[in-house]
């Protein structure tokens, strides 16, 4: 488990320290650098499961985040001369960094050092990202025995979802994971039951395509795991929030004590309370010792996470809130915020979730 951030002159951060703990929200404004933050630790990750760090090179561009150039990823007002760009990570009382010189073209920029025992540093091997820009609804996805079952890959963008219910469907779900325990225990039944909280109702059934790289998923009403349900959907008739969610909560299902899942706006096309019941998912994944970084918008994925906490999900001190403010595109400071056992915020300061309130006083008076 990753239990502190250090960035230097990395995007939106001149230098900044950051605590984690088993489930961190990343709260607040447009560019203030929530997105940076998860970002870090992929590019990390994919430089040194490239073989870039061991060939003395951070790589920007990858499986995982395409950042660009020196250029991209520099801060505006960088400390230094020359600047460089400094990722660590601190687990078990050990850091470990990579710091890189700056080019402003080089989209593999040189280590002027790196201090680690990686590949295996703080469960990076078992992390998983992903990103906003996830598959929209569509008639195929792409199969791949190999990024699933050896790999363990999920992909940035969620693409092999749908490998891991072929491969893995009949897998068992831990028990503090399950959503309806009389639906049955495995990947597939509980990957429905989840996202029957969005649609209720819904199942869903993977097929692969013979002799293609291919797989094909339909939808259903009332059945389980695609037997004896109502006519077969597809994807592109069902809705945004069902595909938007489904890496997500299959991500969550196939997590372990061991797993790191880094998740950005996983709330994206789900109503309320689909929202609401997300933050309760991943409540439950952080209670399993997995380590759950979320880059949110969503105050009722927060509310989620504080009932869960409430209901003893996950303990007290195992979930915070890290806000950011933003000043001229960059990060202008941060605030942690705890959840207590009673779900209760430690402060509540301007600008975090406090836009409905600002509206409804303009409407009522």
């Amino acid at each position: 488990m990753i239990e502190e951030l250090r960035l230097r002159n990395f995007k939106a951060f001149q230098e900044v320290e950051i605590a984690l703990t088993g489930l961190n929200l990343l709260v607040g404004a447009n560019g203030a650098g929530k997105s940076s933050v998860l970002q870090s630790i992929a590019v990390l990750k994919q430089s040194i499961e490239s073989g870039a760090v061991g060939s003395g090179q951070l790589m920007l561009n990858g499986e995982l985040a395409n950042l660009g150039t020196g250029r991209d990823v520099l801060h505006d007002n960088p400390l230094g001369d020359p600047p460089r760009i400094e990722i660590a990570l601190a687990a078990e009382g050990v850091r470990a960094s990579v710091v890189a010189d700056y080019s402003p073209d080089a989209d593999q920029l040189a280590l002027y050092s790196s201090t680690s025992p990686w590949p295996e540093f703080a469960g990076l091997e078992q992390c998983t990202y992903i990103r906003a820009d996830r598959l929209s609804p569509s008639e195929y996805y792409p199969y791949s025995y190999d990024s699933v079952l050896r790999k363990h890959a999920m992909g940035p963008r969620g693409e092999f979802a749908a490998s891991y219910l072929q491969e893995l469907g009949d897998s068992p779900v831990a028990s503090g994971l399950m959503n309806a325990p009389d639906t049955g225990r495995s990947l597939l039944e509980q990957t429905s039951a989840w996202l029957g909280e969005i649609c209720p109702g819904v199942d869903l059934a993977p097929h692969r395509i013979a002799n293609t790289n291919l797989i094909r998923l339909d939808y259903g009403f009332g059945g389980s795991a695609g037997l004896g349900s109502s006519n077969r959907y597809r994807p592109t008739n069902i809705g945004f929030g069902i595909s938007y969610a489904l890496p997500i909560i299959v991500a969550c299902l196939v997590a372990d004590s061991h797993s790191i899942l880094l998740l950005e706006n996983p709330e994206a096309h789900l109503h309320p309370r689909g929202q609401s019941r997300l933050g309760e998912l991943l409540c439950r994944v952080a209670g399993l010792d997995a380590q759950v970084v979320v880059e949110t918008h969503s105050d009722h994925l927060l509310n989620g996470v504080r009932l869960g906490v409430k209901r003893g999900l996950l303990k007290s001190g195992s979930a915070s809130c890290t806000f950011f403010t933003s000043e001229n595109g960059v990060c202008a400071g941060i605030e942690q915020i705890g959840i207590d056992s009673s779900g209760r915020l430690s402060s509540w300061p301007a600008g975090f979730f406090d836009e409905e309130e600002a509206v409804l006083s303009q409407l009522l008076y």
